[in-house]
């Protein structure tokens, strides 16, 4: 995915996306989300304009999106409609040579918070 990480003050990463690059918004009906997913088919990635990494990650997925993503959601703080301090948001992902739809947990404005920039992937404490 293309975005910037950047390290926290408490410990743990945020990754800001190019607004432009967004889908879809995560909402409070993930049976809804996992529609939109499927709707929006085989996104186009490419490198958007502007100073974004190639970030490298971990593809997940879940067998009933209903019961595993609200759990999740908490977790990471995500409050559809309300104050959160990630956004569940739909981007393009490249899986192997493959564009693909995926949800991720972004935080807008990261640098303002943050410790440093990284780049390309998240070493936590002691790594």
């Amino acid at each position: 995915v293309w975005g910037r990480l950047y390290h926290l003050n408490a410990g743990f990463p945020a990754l800001e996306v190019p607004e432009g690059l967004i889908l879809a918004r995560g909402s409070a009906d993930p049976l809804a989300d996992v529609r939109r997913q499927q709707e929006i088919g085989t996104p186009r990635f490419g490198r958007p304009t502007g100073d974004w990494d190639l970030i490298h990650g971990e593809l997940v997925t879940f067998t009933d999106p209903q019961r595993d993503l609200p759990p999740i959601d908490r977790l990471e703080g995500f409050r559809p409609g309300g104050h959160s301090m990630y956004q569940r948001v739909m981007v393009a992902v490249l899986c192997g040579r493959t564009s693909i739809s995926a949800y991720l947990y972004a935080m807008q404005h990261a640098e303002k918070i943050a410790l440093k920039r990284n780049f390309s992937t998240w070493k936590g404490q002691g790594e």
